[in-house]
Protein backbone atom coordinates (compact mmCIF):
# COMPACT_ATOMS: atom_id res chain seq x y z
CA UNK A 1 0.00 0.00 0.00
CA UNK A 2 2.92 2.40 0.58
CA UNK A 3 3.87 2.70 -3.14
CA UNK A 4 0.19 3.39 -3.83
CA UNK A 5 0.08 6.09 -1.14
CA UNK A 6 3.24 7.66 -2.58
CA UNK A 7 1.78 7.56 -6.10
CA UNK A 8 -1.39 9.33 -4.89
CA UNK A 9 0.74 11.99 -3.21
CA UNK A 10 2.76 12.59 -6.39
CA UNK A 11 -0.39 12.75 -8.51
CA UNK A 12 -2.28 14.81 -5.91
CA UNK A 13 -5.02 12.20 -6.29
CA UNK A 14 -7.70 10.83 -3.98
CA UNK A 15 -9.29 7.42 -3.95
CA UNK A 16 -12.78 6.67 -2.61
CA UNK A 17 -11.44 6.10 0.90
CA UNK A 18 -9.72 9.49 0.92
CA UNK A 19 -12.92 11.17 -0.26
CA UNK A 20 -14.99 9.44 2.42
CA UNK A 21 -12.53 10.47 5.13
CA UNK A 22 -12.59 14.09 3.98
CA UNK A 23 -16.38 14.18 3.79
CA UNK A 24 -16.70 12.56 7.22
CA UNK A 25 -14.40 15.20 8.70
CA UNK A 26 -15.95 18.31 7.10
CA UNK A 27 -19.63 19.12 6.83
CA UNK A 28 -20.87 20.43 3.51
CA UNK A 29 -21.65 24.15 3.17
CA UNK A 30 -25.03 23.20 1.72
CA UNK A 31 -26.17 19.99 3.46
CA UNK A 32 -29.03 17.78 2.25
CA UNK A 33 -32.55 17.41 3.63
CA UNK A 34 -33.40 14.11 1.91
CA UNK A 35 -30.89 11.36 1.12
CA UNK A 36 -31.49 7.87 -0.30
CA UNK A 37 -28.48 5.52 -0.33
CA UNK A 38 -28.83 2.53 -2.66
CA UNK A 39 -26.64 -0.63 -2.53
CA UNK A 40 -25.62 0.41 0.98
CA UNK A 41 -24.33 -3.06 1.84
CA UNK A 42 -21.13 -2.19 -0.03
CA UNK A 43 -20.48 1.05 1.85
CA UNK A 44 -17.68 1.29 4.38
CA UNK A 45 -18.19 2.74 7.86
CA UNK A 46 -16.47 5.98 6.81
CA UNK A 47 -18.66 6.28 3.73
CA UNK A 48 -21.73 6.10 5.96
CA UNK A 49 -20.19 8.66 8.31
CA UNK A 50 -19.55 10.90 5.29
CA UNK A 51 -23.26 10.76 4.39
CA UNK A 52 -24.31 11.47 7.98
CA UNK A 53 -22.05 14.52 8.11
CA UNK A 54 -23.74 16.04 5.05
CA UNK A 55 -27.29 16.13 6.40
CA UNK A 56 -29.28 19.05 7.74
CA UNK A 57 -30.35 18.89 11.38
CA UNK A 58 -33.86 17.93 10.24
CA UNK A 59 -33.58 15.29 7.54
CA UNK A 60 -34.88 12.06 6.07
CA UNK A 61 -32.29 9.35 5.42
CA UNK A 62 -33.01 5.99 3.77
CA UNK A 63 -30.58 3.10 3.23
CA UNK A 64 -31.54 0.43 0.70
CA UNK A 65 -29.45 -2.71 1.02
CA UNK A 66 -29.20 -6.47 1.03
CA UNK A 67 -26.24 -7.71 3.07
CA UNK A 68 -26.48 -11.11 1.38
CA UNK A 69 -25.28 -9.38 -1.80
CA UNK A 70 -22.25 -7.75 -0.19
CA UNK A 71 -19.48 -8.23 -2.78
CA UNK A 72 -16.71 -6.23 -1.11
CA UNK A 73 -14.93 -7.30 2.09
CA UNK A 74 -15.63 -4.12 4.03
CA UNK A 75 -18.36 -4.42 6.64
CA UNK A 76 -19.61 -2.54 9.67
CA UNK A 77 -22.38 -2.62 12.25
CA UNK A 78 -25.01 0.11 12.31
CA UNK A 79 -24.22 0.90 15.96
CA UNK A 80 -20.59 1.42 14.94
CA UNK A 81 -21.61 4.45 12.87
CA UNK A 82 -24.07 5.72 15.47
CA UNK A 83 -27.31 4.44 13.94
CA UNK A 84 -30.00 2.34 15.57
CA UNK A 85 -31.79 0.01 13.18
CA UNK A 86 -34.85 -1.78 14.52
CA UNK A 87 -38.30 -2.92 13.50
CA UNK A 88 -39.74 0.55 14.12
CA UNK A 89 -37.66 2.17 11.39
CA UNK A 90 -36.87 -0.65 8.95
CA UNK A 91 -38.92 -2.38 6.26
CA UNK A 92 -38.29 -5.68 4.48
CA UNK A 93 -38.80 -5.50 0.72
CA UNK A 94 -39.70 -9.14 0.11
CA UNK A 95 -41.38 -9.14 -3.31
CA UNK A 96 -39.17 -10.34 -6.18
CA UNK A 97 -40.23 -8.44 -9.29
CA UNK A 98 -37.17 -9.30 -11.41
CA UNK A 99 -36.44 -13.03 -11.49
CA UNK A 100 -38.35 -16.08 -12.52
CA UNK A 101 -39.00 -18.71 -9.87
CA UNK A 102 -36.35 -20.90 -11.48
CA UNK A 103 -33.62 -18.23 -11.31
CA UNK A 104 -34.46 -17.44 -7.68
CA UNK A 105 -34.40 -21.16 -6.85
CA UNK A 106 -30.91 -21.39 -8.38
CA UNK A 107 -29.52 -18.34 -6.54
CA UNK A 108 -30.87 -19.12 -3.07
CA UNK A 109 -28.79 -22.28 -2.34
CA UNK A 110 -25.59 -20.39 -3.18
CA UNK A 111 -26.14 -18.33 -0.04
CA UNK A 112 -27.30 -21.05 2.35
CA UNK A 113 -23.86 -21.43 4.00
CA UNK A 114 -22.83 -17.79 3.65
CA UNK A 115 -22.82 -15.72 6.82
CA UNK A 116 -25.92 -13.55 6.88
CA UNK A 117 -27.14 -10.77 9.16
CA UNK A 118 -30.49 -9.24 10.04
CA UNK A 119 -30.21 -6.89 7.06
CA UNK A 120 -29.82 -9.71 4.52
CA UNK A 121 -32.46 -11.27 2.27
CA UNK A 122 -32.13 -14.68 0.61
CA UNK A 123 -33.80 -14.91 -2.85
CA UNK A 124 -37.35 -16.14 -2.31
CA UNK A 125 -38.88 -18.11 -5.20
CA UNK A 126 -42.31 -18.00 -3.55
CA UNK A 127 -42.43 -14.24 -4.10
CA UNK A 128 -41.77 -14.49 -7.86
CA UNK A 129 -44.75 -14.25 -10.18
CA UNK A 130 -43.06 -15.38 -13.38
CA UNK A 131 -41.92 -18.87 -14.38
CA UNK A 132 -39.27 -19.77 -16.93
CA UNK A 133 -36.61 -22.27 -17.91
CA UNK A 134 -34.12 -23.60 -15.40
CA UNK A 135 -30.68 -21.95 -15.59
CA UNK A 136 -28.38 -23.75 -18.04
CA UNK A 137 -24.81 -24.86 -17.33
CA UNK A 138 -22.88 -25.24 -20.58
CA UNK A 139 -19.78 -27.47 -20.45
CA UNK A 140 -16.98 -27.39 -23.02
CA UNK A 141 -13.80 -25.68 -24.11
CA UNK A 142 -13.96 -21.90 -24.26
CA UNK A 143 -14.29 -22.09 -28.04
CA UNK A 144 -17.27 -24.42 -27.61
CA UNK A 145 -18.70 -22.17 -24.91
CA UNK A 146 -18.56 -19.22 -27.32
CA UNK A 147 -20.13 -21.33 -30.08
CA UNK A 148 -23.13 -21.69 -27.76
CA UNK A 149 -23.16 -17.97 -26.90
CA UNK A 150 -23.03 -16.90 -30.56
CA UNK A 151 -25.80 -19.36 -31.46
CA UNK A 152 -27.92 -18.07 -28.57
CA UNK A 153 -27.54 -14.48 -29.77
CA UNK A 154 -28.28 -15.45 -33.36
CA UNK A 155 -31.39 -17.34 -32.25
CA UNK A 156 -32.72 -14.18 -30.58
CA UNK A 157 -32.74 -12.58 -34.02
CA UNK A 158 -31.64 -9.16 -35.29
CA UNK A 159 -34.92 -7.46 -34.45
CA UNK A 160 -35.08 -8.71 -30.86
CA UNK A 161 -34.86 -5.88 -28.35
CA UNK A 162 -34.25 -8.01 -25.24
CA UNK A 163 -31.09 -7.13 -23.34
CA UNK A 164 -28.23 -9.61 -22.94
CA UNK A 165 -25.31 -9.35 -20.52
CA UNK A 166 -22.16 -11.42 -21.01
CA UNK A 167 -20.38 -11.40 -17.65
CA UNK A 168 -16.90 -12.51 -16.61
CA UNK A 169 -15.37 -12.40 -13.14
CA UNK A 170 -12.16 -10.68 -14.29
CA UNK A 171 -13.37 -8.95 -17.44
CA UNK A 172 -11.18 -11.04 -19.76
CA UNK A 173 -13.15 -10.45 -22.95
CA UNK A 174 -10.47 -10.67 -25.65
CA UNK A 175 -11.69 -13.94 -27.17
CA UNK A 176 -15.33 -13.02 -26.54
CA UNK A 177 -14.90 -9.82 -28.59
CA UNK A 178 -13.12 -11.71 -31.37
CA UNK A 179 -15.99 -14.18 -31.67
CA UNK A 180 -18.70 -11.52 -31.53
CA UNK A 181 -16.89 -9.41 -34.13
CA UNK A 182 -16.43 -12.43 -36.40
CA UNK A 183 -20.15 -13.17 -36.13
CA UNK A 184 -21.10 -9.57 -36.88
CA UNK A 185 -22.73 -9.15 -33.45
CA UNK A 186 -22.55 -5.63 -32.01
CA UNK A 187 -21.95 -5.06 -28.30
CA UNK A 188 -21.19 -2.36 -25.76
CA UNK A 189 -18.91 -2.47 -22.72
CA UNK A 190 -20.40 -1.56 -19.35
CA UNK A 191 -17.45 -2.03 -16.99
CA UNK A 192 -16.80 1.25 -15.12
CA UNK A 193 -19.70 2.91 -16.96
CA UNK A 194 -22.42 4.32 -14.73
CA UNK A 195 -25.11 4.02 -17.39
CA UNK A 196 -25.92 1.87 -20.41
CA UNK A 197 -24.39 3.59 -23.48
CA UNK A 198 -26.91 5.20 -25.81
CA UNK A 199 -27.76 3.47 -29.08
CA UNK A 200 -29.62 0.41 -30.34
CA UNK A 201 -27.11 -2.25 -29.22
CA UNK A 202 -28.60 -4.59 -26.62
CA UNK A 203 -25.64 -6.92 -25.92
CA UNK A 204 -23.31 -5.83 -23.14
CA UNK A 205 -19.96 -7.07 -21.83
CA UNK A 206 -19.32 -6.47 -18.14
CA UNK A 207 -17.41 -7.75 -15.17
CA UNK A 208 -19.61 -9.40 -12.59
CA UNK A 209 -18.86 -6.57 -10.13
CA UNK A 210 -19.93 -3.87 -12.60
CA UNK A 211 -23.26 -5.62 -13.21
CA UNK A 212 -24.32 -4.85 -9.64
CA UNK A 213 -27.48 -2.76 -9.61
CA UNK A 214 -28.33 -3.56 -13.24
CA UNK A 215 -30.73 -6.08 -14.75
CA UNK A 216 -31.02 -7.81 -18.11
CA UNK A 217 -33.44 -10.12 -19.87
CA UNK A 218 -30.68 -12.69 -20.37
CA UNK A 219 -27.45 -13.17 -18.42
CA UNK A 220 -24.56 -15.34 -19.64
CA UNK A 221 -21.66 -15.86 -17.22
CA UNK A 222 -18.73 -17.16 -19.27
CA UNK A 223 -15.59 -18.99 -18.22
CA UNK A 224 -16.48 -19.83 -14.62
CA UNK A 225 -13.21 -21.64 -13.93
CA UNK A 226 -10.87 -22.04 -10.99
CA UNK A 227 -8.38 -19.50 -12.36
CA UNK A 228 -10.77 -16.58 -12.13
CA UNK A 229 -12.80 -17.63 -9.08
CA UNK A 230 -10.70 -19.86 -6.79
CA UNK A 231 -11.56 -20.29 -3.12
CA UNK A 232 -11.36 -22.61 -0.15
CA UNK A 233 -14.03 -25.31 -0.10
CA UNK A 234 -14.97 -25.08 3.58
CA UNK A 235 -17.95 -22.95 4.68
CA UNK A 236 -16.92 -19.84 6.59
CA UNK A 237 -13.96 -18.96 4.36
CA UNK A 238 -14.23 -15.23 3.63
CA UNK A 239 -13.08 -15.49 0.01
CA UNK A 240 -15.48 -18.35 -0.61
CA UNK A 241 -18.35 -16.32 0.86
CA UNK A 242 -17.44 -13.28 -1.24
CA UNK A 243 -17.38 -15.33 -4.45
CA UNK A 244 -20.69 -17.02 -3.64
CA UNK A 245 -22.30 -13.64 -3.00
CA UNK A 246 -20.86 -12.32 -6.26
CA UNK A 247 -22.17 -15.31 -8.20
CA UNK A 248 -25.62 -15.13 -6.59
CA UNK A 249 -25.77 -11.38 -7.27
CA UNK A 250 -24.74 -11.90 -10.91
CA UNK A 251 -27.32 -14.66 -11.38
CA UNK A 252 -29.94 -12.35 -9.91
CA UNK A 253 -29.37 -9.79 -12.68
CA UNK A 254 -31.33 -12.07 -15.04
CA UNK A 255 -35.02 -11.51 -15.69
CA UNK A 256 -35.73 -14.40 -18.10
CA UNK A 257 -32.78 -16.75 -18.65
CA UNK A 258 -29.45 -17.52 -17.00
CA UNK A 259 -26.57 -19.39 -18.63
CA UNK A 260 -23.22 -20.28 -17.04
CA UNK A 261 -20.39 -21.71 -19.14
CA UNK A 262 -17.23 -23.48 -18.01
CA UNK A 263 -14.66 -26.12 -18.90
CA UNK A 264 -15.27 -29.18 -16.68
CA UNK A 265 -11.57 -29.94 -16.12
CA UNK A 266 -10.96 -26.36 -14.95
CA UNK A 267 -14.28 -25.65 -13.23
CA UNK A 268 -14.48 -23.32 -10.26
CA UNK A 269 -15.27 -24.94 -6.93
CA UNK A 270 -18.39 -22.77 -6.96
CA UNK A 271 -20.00 -25.29 -9.31
CA UNK A 272 -20.14 -27.77 -6.43
CA UNK A 273 -22.09 -25.21 -4.36
CA UNK A 274 -24.94 -25.21 -6.86
CA UNK A 275 -28.02 -27.34 -6.27
CA UNK A 276 -28.19 -29.79 -9.23
CA UNK A 277 -31.99 -29.82 -8.98
CA UNK A 278 -32.08 -26.14 -9.93
CA UNK A 279 -30.26 -26.23 -13.29
CA UNK A 280 -29.92 -28.14 -16.56
CA UNK A 281 -26.58 -29.25 -18.05
CA UNK A 282 -25.55 -29.11 -21.71
CA UNK A 283 -22.25 -30.55 -22.93
CA UNK A 284 -21.06 -28.90 -26.15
Amino acid sequence: IYPFQEWKKQQQAWDWSDLANAMAAKRADDPYHVVVVDEAQDFSANQVRAVLNHLTDEHTLTFVLDAAQRIYPQRFTWSEVGLSVGSHNSKLLSKNFRNTQQIAAFAAPLLKDVETTDDAAIPDLTSCKEEGDKPLLVQGTFTQQMDHVVQFLNDLGPDNDESVAILHAKGWFGEVKNRLNAAGLAYVELTRNAEWPTGPVNVALSTMHSAKGLEFDHVIIVGLNSEVMPHATEPGDSERDAHLRLLAMSAGRARKTLTITYKPSEASDLIACMDPDTYEVKAV
